[in-house]
């Protein structure tokens, strides 16, 4: 009976992991988790992804669109590298898992396609001023 009951929990786990890695690109799937499943204000998600909470609320409701148009054929493919994509679920179900939060936030520094810094280079600046 135990037995039963873990294995619907790994299901159940193993749904939600791989609905955020199919239906939203990587900032999404973070973004949807942390708000979603982990009740974190739009304000502290900014902070944590080193955004505004704007960009925040922007990826959440186009994330949100995304699944009221359940089903409809979407590919977030061009979004994902396969390695970060294995890493991103993994630690997804592992926050599931531990019911902590800080597992994944531990490790967004590591996933270029979740936080990505800008990066001004002399030309670039100079593109900038122009």
């Amino acid at each position: 009976m135990e037995q039963q009951a873990e294995k619907h929990t790994f299901d159940s786990k193993g749904h939600s992991v791989e609905l955020l890695i199919s239906q939203f690109t990587p900032k999404q799937a973070v973004i949807f988790f942390l708000k979603e499943g982990f009740r974190y204000q739009l304000k502290e998600i900014a902070s944590i992804l080193q955004t505004s909470e704007t960009a925040v609320k922007s990826n959440l409701h186009r994330a949100k669109q995304r699944l009221e148009k359940d089903g409809e054929p979407f590919s977030t493919d061009s979004f994902w590298n396969e390695k970060e994509r294995k890493e991103l679920s993994e630690l997804f179900y592992k926050t599931l898992e531990a019911q902590d939060p800080a597992l994944l936030i531990q490790a967004l520094p590591s996933l270029k396609s979740v936080i990505q810094k800008p990066t001004y280079t002399p030309t670039c600046t100079l593109c900038m001023a122009a």
